[in-house]
């Protein structure tokens, strides 16, 4: 089951409204919800923020960190720390505390981007558009 199902799952279950009541609200049909649900598609972006929206708001973080965390590759955990206690009820898939093979200065350096991004969504977005400009980077032409 992908991340995101289960985070979901678990937002829908504190709204206290039946799914149907859910697809209602965001403007998508039940069949759509049921194979997000289920883990057996994953809704587009704009879909996405959709079902966000209709659900309560302490839970849209935990949504789209399971999003983006279900688009990762799987060799990119061994570079990636994500922490996240901010809520008990999803399972413990949603929290990945992986040992890193990098330097502790770059560590450092994550930590703090880390930090400045939780205080700031202009930071946020910054690092989003650096990391997806670096996607496209090769890393075997650059020395």
């Amino acid at each position: 089951m992908s991340r995101l199902a289960s985070a979901l799952k678990v937002a829908i279950e504190h709204t206290g409204n039946t799914r149907t009541q859910i697809c209602e609200r965001c403007g998508i049909e039940p069949a759509a919800l049921s194979k997000y649900l289920n883990g057996k598609i994953l809704p587009r972006k704009n879909v996405l923020s959709q079902i966000a929206d209709a659900l309560p708001a302490k839970h849209r973080a935990q949504i789209f960190l399971a999003y983006v965390r279900d688009h990762l590759p799987e060799e990119a955990e061994d570079y990636i720390y994500i922490s996240d206690t901010a809520h008990p009820d999803l399972p413990d898939q949603a929290t990945t505390k992986t040992k890193s093979q990098l330097p502790a200065e770059v560590e450092e350096a994550f930590t703090e981007l880390r930090d400045l991004a939780s205080k700031s969504p202009t930071v946020a977005n910054s690092i989003l558009t650096l990391s997806r400009v670096m996607l496209g980077v090769d890393l075997d032409k650059v020395k």
